[in-house]
């Protein structure tokens, strides 16, 4: 068989929680921050209409992100020249860059970004991700309101494993497994 999935369904797989929480409550699950222990700058910023995740996750991506932003010496400065000098003055570089990014409006940067090739997306909420185009056109939500909830985000020849119903009982699907597993050893 061939087995498809792609980045974007595989995101909406890591909410499985938060879909039947807004569909049966219309109320969108609250964030619970961002950023990367070990990466600078790595999270989200605030934009004058919105957030941006950024992932300047090199040097040279550094780089390109304060070019962007019209700061072009801050790659240069010795407080943040490499990843372990931007982890070291963390809070000093994430302030500068906030201060910077909450000026711009968030599809402007991220199109400035983009060309840059600097790894950015705009931070969307439930509602707005379960009504997405690329959402709708993956087929990808299952069960139905009040409780919606998103299918696994992979294609076997092209068809998307169907499941509304409720989880089997252990062990209910061992014998189509060893003939599946028979089968594949062939």
């Amino acid at each position: 068989r061939l087995v498809d999935t792609a980045l974007f369904e595989t995101a909406l797989g890591w909410m499985a929680y938060f879909l039947p929480i807004f569909t049966s409550t219309g109320v969108s699950p609250g964030k619970a921050g961002s950023g990367v222990v070990m990466i600078c700058p790595y999270q989200i910023f605030q934009c004058a209409d919105g957030e941006l995740m950024i992932a300047a996750g090199n040097d040279r991506l550094f780089g390109r992100f304060c070019s962007v932003i019209g700061q072009p010496d801050w790659a240069q400065d010795p407080r943040f020249l490499t990843n372990p000098d931007r982890l070291a003055h963390r809070e000093v570089l994430i302030a500068l860059l906030q201060g910077e990014t909450a000026k711009r409006r968030m599809a402007d940067l991220a199109g400035a970004l983009d060309a840059e090739g600097v790894p950015n997306s705009p931070v969307q909420d439930t509602a707005t991700i379960a009504s997405h185009p690329q959402t709708l056109a993956a087929n990808i939500k299952r069960g139905a309101a009040p409780l919606e909830f998103f299918g696994l985000p992979l294609k076997l020849d092209g068809e998307r494993p169907d499941r509304d119903a409720p989880a089997p009982m252990l062990g209910a699907d061992n014998a189509w497994l060893d003939t599946m597993l028979k089968e594949a050893l062939r």
